[in-house]
């Protein structure tokens, strides 16, 4: 199973769609759960470089922030290159200054809260949504 999770800069928990089966893309679950709909006007997204629903979130007025490790040093995917600009040094340490907030709920989510430690049934799928 895979959720989408929305994550404040401080840390907090601000979203959780319903359940997808783990072979749903992280686009289609963003079109479907209704994230989109609680974003606002000047919000910003992090994503990582799979993300590919930019013109989506432009639409709705918001900023795609994707690291630019993310960007540039993706193994085999043609976008490789020595280094980074200075610019892109100190956007990306900015970045990290949240993404550390992030990082850090998602491994609660994952065990620090023991959420999924057993198997799920076959009977609990109604509870998860799609």
């Amino acid at each position: 199973m895979k959720w989408l999770v929305g994550i404040t800069p401080c840390g907090s928990i601000s979203f959780v769609s319903a359940g997808y089966s783990g072979s749903t893309t992280d686009d289609e679950i963003c079109k479907h759960c209704g994230f989109y709909g609680m974003l606002q006007r000047c919000d910003a997204v992090i994503a990582d470089r799979g993300f590919t629903e930019f013109a989506t979130l432009r639409d709705l007025g918001c900023e795609l922030i994707i690291p630019a490790l993310s960007q540039t040093m993706g193994k085999g995917h043609g976008t490789e290159r020595a280094g980074m600009t200075v610019d892109e040094n100190i956007r990306t340490y900015h970045i990290a200054q949240v993404r550390i907030h992030i990082e850090r709920m998602m491994r609660l989510i994952k065990g620090g809260w023991h959420c999924f430690d057993a198997p799920l049934t076959i009977q609990m799928i109604p509870l998860f949504g799609h």
